[in-house]
């Protein structure tokens, strides 16, 4: 009983319309012998005799808005990804798939769809044929898309700061951990620099905290204009801010700082027009290098030095680099 009902045509036929991906039967030049009702509303026609009629070939108009003839007619058609994935099957004799973005042209007009490609050779009384199958993958390609782009940003959220747009204090750890590496591998120099904005509680007490959240900003504005591209900045806090300089050693780093100092001394800023800041400079030591201690350890050693800097001006006349 089950034999004869897959025997029957019919229900063949039936199963074959059941299916909701498009399904071509096509011989080796794309030429349709059979479709199923997806594909037919897919392209527009109500049977296949009238597919036929109107030049047999597999998907109307593939990228081209003024073809009537369908695929294959024009230069940019060897491109195509269904002539290729049919031609892939043909001549291996083996299942081809792929996913591509087409523009088409049916009977809504022009629109872009994704699709995934399957092209599968079987043999029928002696003649080679391929299945070609099209899903329609343009709403999961958009869901992924979308994904990726709210994971691009739940990222950026992550590892920002949300006042300064600069680098928060978890990112900065993951970059200082990776340039220590690098500085114990190859040798080359890594220079921490710590600073501060003097008196800063005063701002937002004299001013509020919107002034403050200005001073920051500016500040933060004035420093990336005068520091290397790859130079990490971050603010570690408050009114704390940390800047990691590769191939930097401590004497080089220090005129960057006083540089920086001097930008931030003689600039006139909302509210309180001026502001002052200290800062502290230190290098990764070669004998911390050598040692090969953990990086854990030189992080928290080199963050410790720094901080020693811009901690000791504070009981001092600030204003100054250490």
């Amino acid at each position: 009983m089950n034999r004869e009902l897959f025997q029957n045509t019919n229900f063949l036929a039936a199963l074959f319309d059941s299916i909701p991906a498009m399904l071509f039967v096509v011989d080796d030049d794309v030429r349709i012998k059979h479709l199923n009702a997806a594909a037919k509303k897919f392209n527009g026609y109500d049977s296949l005799h009238q597919l036929l009629d109107s030049g047999g070939q597999a998907l109307n108009c593939i990228n081209v808005a003024d073809d009537t003839n369908g695929c294959g007619k024009h230069d940019h058609c060897r491109k195509c990804l269904i002539r290729r994935s049919v031609g892939a099957a043909s001549r291996g004799r083996s299942v081809f798939r792929d996913t591509t973005r087409m523009e088409l042209v049916d009977k809504s007009g022009h629109r872009n769809v994704h699709f995934l490609v399957t092209a599968s050779p079987f043999t029928h009384e002696n003649q080679p044929l391929i299945l070609l199958i099209l899903e329609d993958i343009t709403d999961l390609k958009q869901s992924v898309e979308r994904l990726k782009l709210l994971n691009e940003l739940l990222e950026y959220q992550v590892a920002t700061d949300h006042l300064t747009g600069i680098c928060n204090r978890l990112r900065f750890n993951e970059h200082l951990s990776r340039n220590i590496d690098d500085a114990r591998r190859y040798g080359h120099p890594l220079a921490l620099m710590m600073f501060d904005i003097d008196h800063f509680k005063q701002v937002n007490d004299l001013y509020g905290h919107a002034v403050g959240d200005c001073v920051l900003r500016e500040v933060t504005g004035l420093v990336t204009a005068l520091i290397r591209k790859n130079d990490v900045f971050a603010r570690w806090g408050g009114e704390e801010f940390m800047i990691l300089s590769s191939h930097t050693d401590r004497e080089h780093m220090r005129v960057i700082a006083e540089k920086l100092r001097q930008a931030i001394d003689s600039h006139g800023f909302s509210g309180p027009q001026h502001i002052t800041s200290s800062f502290g400079v230190t290098q990764l030591d070669g004998w911390i290098r050598s040692r090969g201690l953990p990086a854990g350890w030189m992080m928290r050693c080199i963050r410790q030095k720094a901080a020693e800097g811009t901690g000791s001006l504070r009981c001092d006349r600030r204003r100054r680099v250490l």
